[in-house]
């Protein structure tokens, strides 16, 4: 029957004056609710009842897709083993509902919430509300008529007094990558439209004059022709505006009217509205906490103590807590920052502000607590030395969450924050070309710790880096194929959606056709097609020597299952990017031997990894080191004391900083 209010089933609201009927809401299926389809699964798995949960953490009980998965899993020919259940769910989703999906959904279900939420001007607000969940994760439910119609569409349920995505099918369709471009779309299609509606009206206004021309030369002629005299005058002017005369008033008002709505629609916009200032929850001082990990019940009701001022309590307990967890990056800036209030200073400025914005997202929060460890053993050391010319530093946490509509968010906040001196960040390529250029405009310094990619250089006179471009990373990589492997016939694997990516494949090709290397074969990893084990084959049959793998975060599901199927069977070469724990934990032996081109090396007896080792009880990353670098330039430049005092200091031919890279 679908879905309604009741005020939808009224055709006539004039005749029906009163209500009629009452909304009913319907909840999905809980497990317990859900055992009886468990029976189905009898001979498909060893384990029906734990398939059946892995089935809901898919569909969150959503009872079409629920049943759907079902007979999907009914219909396939293969047991699933005890403890296999996760992955061959995983796997069924992935190839029957995921891939290809508009052509697959049958019955329609997918596209009748894609047509709910998409498709016209009129539901632009709804995929901005649906766009603002996705960045909060929630929404606090309300009876406004967006989240009633949010919640028609089928994509969000209720729990509590917030709404969530409904379930981990629709999330990973209908993510943020798929609502920022139907947003584009629409735009687009209005701008398109709002020029068209211009083109039109000039051309009505040029119309419009010459016709108006003409009409003026027919009253200007009776009056140059009668006698001078002021009553003469006034007789004829009664004439002209008599009602003989009023058809020629017409044109003259319709063009007074075609120019109001010309000078109208040219203040319409024409691309996107200015960018939404991320929300206050993604940045901190300790106030909150940003990455949900660990003692996360403790860290609240600390950040609880910094909000209300309570520094001499959160010092107490910070120090508590980083005995315990002496590896948590975020508690140890906390506790800077902190002791910083618990200590206030009477002569002005008090205290100097830098921020870091970080990755926090499931795939890289390890590697934004990599880069934090560095911030803030760089904020430990000035600070503990009296800070900055005897000022301390502050560092405030912003997360960008690796995603570029948040991360063009939260440089805009930081822009127009003036305490706020300097920026280190952003992690990926993409990331910091998108808040790079709100920076460069707001003329705000950012050095970025991590990203490699080459145009980052063009951006402007007021961003940094300390990490090598991807020229140095792809003439290591080249010179270590052909001079150390003896290899010259390569097949890389890349993403055509990354900035990073797509710079470093570059110059890799440049610089190994320069060395008489030749490239059999190029592999995107965001092929909604792609094949690991299609491509290795194609691969071997032109003649591959050795696998060049520079993928993003995101596609690294993909290398690994390249890495997976090679077996070790043909050498592999990386970007920085599989530096990374999971890799090996994710790939196992399978990665063993790979050659990852990374701007610094862990030296167990340099006396900064031993400080590291120290302060941390364990070894850290590159990211750590180019990190802890990119905060000292920005101490180094804080002599300057303004935004443009810093970026004057940093730009000066004779400009140096200490750093460890």
């Amino acid at each position: 029957m679908g879905v309604a209010t009741p005020s939808d089933l009224i055709a006539d609201r004039n005749r029906t004056p009163f209500n009629i009927g009452r909304a009913i809401a319907l909840d999905g299926f809980r497990l317990e609710e859900a055992r009886p389809l468990a029976q189905g699964l009898d001979g498909k798995a060893q384990n029906p009842q734990a398939v059946l949960k892995e089935v809901l953490a898919w569909t969150g009980g959503q009872p079409f897709l629920t049943q759907k998965l079902c007979s999907l899993i009914a219909a396939t020919n293969t047991l699933i083993p005890k403890g296999k259940e996760a992955k061959a769910v995983e796997r069924l989703v992935k190839t029957y509902i995921l891939d290809h999906w508009e052509t697959q959904d049958e019955p329609e279900h997918l596209r009748t919430i894609r047509d709910r939420l998409s498709g016209d001007l009129e539901r632009l607000k709804l995929l901005r509300l649906y766009r603002q969940l996705l960045l909060k994760g929630y929404l606090l439910s309300n009876k406004s008529a967006e989240q009633m119609s949010l919640r028609l569409s089928g994509i969000v349920v209720r729990r509590a007094e917030n709404l969530y995505v409904y379930n981990r099918i629709y999330q990973s369709l209908f993510n943020l990558s798929w609502v920022e471009h139907e947003i584009d779309n629409l735009l687009r299609d209005q701008a398109i439209q709002n020029q068209f509606m211009r083109d039109q009206f000039s051309q009505l206004v040029r119309n419009q004059v010459a016709q108006n021309h003409s009409i003026q030369e027919q009253v200007q002629q009776p009056l140059a022709q009668v006698p001078s005299t002021p009553n003469y005058r006034k007789i004829n002017y009664r004439k002209i505006y008599s009602p003989h005369y009023q058809h020629l008033l017409r044109p003259l008002l319709f063009f007074l009217m075609a120019m109001i709505c010309v000078v109208i629609l040219q203040r319409l916009p024409d691309s996107q509205p200015p960018i939404e200032p991320a929300p206050a929850t993604y940045f901190s001082l300790g106030e909150q906490v940003l990455i949900q990990e660990g003692e996360i019940t403790q860290k609240q009701a600390i950040a609880e103590k910094i909000a209300r001022q309570n520094y001499a309590a959160a010092v107490a307990d910070l120090t508590d807590l980083l005995q315990k967890s002496p590896n948590d990056p975020e508690a140890f800036i906390a506790l800077n920052n902190a002791k910083i209030g618990q200590n206030p200073r009477q002569q002005q400025p008090y205290y100097y502000t830098i921020a870091v914005s970080l990755p926090i997202s499931n795939r890289s929060i390890g590697q934004a607590k990599e880069i934090l460890r560095g911030v803030a053993q760089a904020q430990h050391e000035v600070n503990q030395q009296g800070g900055v010319g005897g000022v301390p530093l502050k560092v405030l946490l912003a997360r960008d969450d690796n995603q570029a509509e948040v991360a063009a968010q939260v440089a805009t906040v930081l822009a127009k924050r003036p305490d706020v001196l300097g920026v280190i960040g952003h992690y990926s390529s993409d990331m910091s070309e998108t808040a790079g250029a709100i920076y460069q405009q707001n003329q705000v310094v950012m050095v970025s710790p991590t990203s490699t990619a080459v145009s980052l250089s063009t951006l402007g006179d007021y961003i940094f880096r300390t990490v090598p471009n991807d020229k140095a990373s792809a003439i290591a990589l080249a010179n270590y194929l052909i001079a150390k492997m003896q290899k010259t016939r390569v097949a890389i694997y890349y993403a055509s959606d990354s900035v990073y990516s797509t710079s470093l494949t570059k110059e890799f090709v440049s610089v190994l056709k320069q060395q008489q290397g030749k490239i059999v074969a190029q592999f995107d990893l965001n092929k909604p097609d792609f094949d690991a084990l299609k491509t290795l084959e194609q691969a071997n049959r032109q003649g591959a020597e050795a696998l060049v793998l520079l993928n993003t975060t995101a596609t690294r599901p993909s290398v690994l299952e390249v890495i997976k199927r090679n077996d070790r069977r043909l050498p592999l070469l990386g970007g920085d990017s599989l530096y990374d724990s999971t890799t090996l934990s994710d790939a196992g032996m399978q990665a063993t031997g790979m050659v990852v081109a990374v701007p610094w090396v862990f030296q167990p007896e340099s006396a900064f990894a031993r400080t590291a080792r120290q302060l941390w009880q364990a070894d850290v990353s590159w990211r750590t080191v180019t990190a802890y670098d990119a905060a000292q330039v920005l101490i180094a430049g804080l002599k300057g004391r303004s935004r443009q005092g810093v970026q004057a200091v940093l730009s000066h031919p004779s400009f140096t900083a200490a750093g460890q890279s």
